[in-house]
């Protein structure tokens, strides 16, 4: 078998089709046709031909992870997850993820911690419902108490709860909600974003004193 030609696709810009003794074959990426070599007029065997298509499907893969993660973060869970659903062999998302963990692009240390700050900046919450955010990223339990205990000591807890109170109480105080309601509104908000009681009665003993205190 020989390679007869190799020219662009017209509709997807980057890539080749490759025809063989006349007759379309494949096609492949621009980077994925560099890495072998191949030109037209090169003899080629069913061998070849496989490791093209194999190399083929490790760009791809490879590029779609990368693209993934220049989104934003991402866990080795959550990565893994993506990239089954488009229906990639498990045997290749491993080897790529065990790559990009090498190569410092997935780390699930650097995530949770990047992860916690982001939420304290944007949806101040307490450390319950944070470790379950990242259980359910596929963080393990070390991992997540570790960067909870480095970067949510309960000094920070107490100031997210009550930045978080104050942001809720602005907006209700303008309805005219009485303090008693108000009372057990903000105690369910503040207990959905993971506060425990201790640190949310003295906030509201110091926000919303009954008329008894």
């Amino acid at each position: 078998m020989r390679i007869t030609k190799i020219e662009p696709q017209k509709k997807i810009p980057g890539r080749k089709n490759i025809y063989i003794d006349g007759d379309f074959a494949i096609g492949v990426g621009t980077e994925a046709l560099l890495r072998t070599g191949l030109r037209a007029g090169d003899e080629i065997d069913a061998k070849v031909l496989s490791t093209l298509e194999r190399t083929e499907r490790d760009v791809a893969l490879k590029t779609s992870a990368l693209r993934l993660l220049s989104y934003r973060a991402r866990s080795v869970h959550e990565l893994h997850d993506r990239l089954k659903r488009k229906k990639f062999p498990e045997e290749d998302i491993e080897t790529v993820l065990g790559e990009l963990v090498r190569a410092g692009l997935l780390d699930d240390e650097r995530f949770a911690r990047m992860f916690i700050r982001d939420h304290m900046v944007l949806r101040p919450s307490g450390a319950a419902i944070l470790k379950q955010k990242l259980f359910r990223l596929g963080i393990s339990r070390t991992i997540a108490d570790d960067a909870l205990r480095e970067l949510l000591p309960e000094s920070s807890e107490e100031e997210g709860a009550e930045q978080a109170a104050q942001k809720y109480l602005s907006s209700r105080r303008k309805q005219g909600t009485d303090v008693a309601t108000l009372r057990t509104r903000l105690t369910g908000f503040l207990t959905r974003r993971g506060y425990s009681w201790s640190i949310i009665k003295p906030l509201l003993a110091r926000l919303l004193p009954e008329q008894d205190e």
